[in-house]
């Protein structure tokens, strides 16, 4: 019984923070980073696609 009942807690508390969605600096920055990454990570992709087909 006590589980249920800190499960709704639980739930509850997640909605409220969803709801807030404020974006600290640092993770802000964790994103830019994993972005940058990922279009460094297609331009190498493409650049290979590229030399594949001269061959």
């Amino acid at each position: 019984m006590r589980n249920i009942i800190l499960f709704f807690i639980l739930i509850i508390y997640n909605h409220n923070n969803n709801n807030k969605k404020k974006i600290t600096s640092r993770e802000h920055k964790r994103l830019k980073r994993k972005n940058e990454r990922r279009k460094k990570r297609i331009i190498k992709l493409k650049k290979k696609k590229k030399k594949r087909k001269i061959s």
